[in-house]
């Protein structure tokens, strides 16, 4: 319709451009496109980007198999894409699994239990006996790794015993 309008001289160009709300620079390119090729120089092209690269059947069959609790490995071997893939698309369509929470190894949790237990009953063995003395808060650590040196004493003391 903004074609016509300007090309029959009933509105100039920036009255159709406030009238349709397009701005000058985009009527200027329809009636370039038209003048060049015509009503089909107006039909929208391809839309830019990459094409998605998994049908809606095969989007089907990734709900189902997420549902089903297959890992994005194996449904990625399934449809022959990568696992990149069905990432996206699981991003996509909203799907997301629950964090794994790792499991509790054992022992670890048990130590430092003792080791609060330890500490706690040396603490109030010391209130109940009246001793005024400080009670460590925690149990001393033993540090078996040899010193550090930085590796110009290594040097020094080499050259001092030659």
């Amino acid at each position: 319709v903004a074609l016509m309008l300007r090309q029959s001289r009933v509105a100039t160009q920036e009255e159709i451009c406030r009238a349709f709300g397009h701005s000058l620079s985009t009527q200027a390119r329809w009636e370039r496109q038209y003048a060049k090729h015509g009503i089909d120089g107006l039909t929208p092209k391809k839309p830019p980007g990459r094409g998605r690269e998994l049908d809606k059947s095969q989007e089907g069959f990734i709900r189902r198999w997420f549902q089903a609790d297959y890992s994005n490995r194996e449904i990625a071997k399934r449809l022959g894409v990568d696992e990149s893939t069905i990432r996206r698309t699981l991003k996509r369509l909203g799907l997301t699994r629950k964090p794994v929470v790792p499991p509790a190894l054992p022992g670890i949790e048990d130590e430092a239990a003792d080791a609060c237990t330890v500490e706690a009953t040396a603490s109030t063995a010391a209130s109940e006996s009246g001793n005024d003395e400080p009670v460590p808060t925690a149990l001393p650590v033993e540090d078996c790794s040899p010193p550090l040196q930085a590796s110009s004493d290594y040097c020094i003391d080499d050259c001092i015993r030659s």
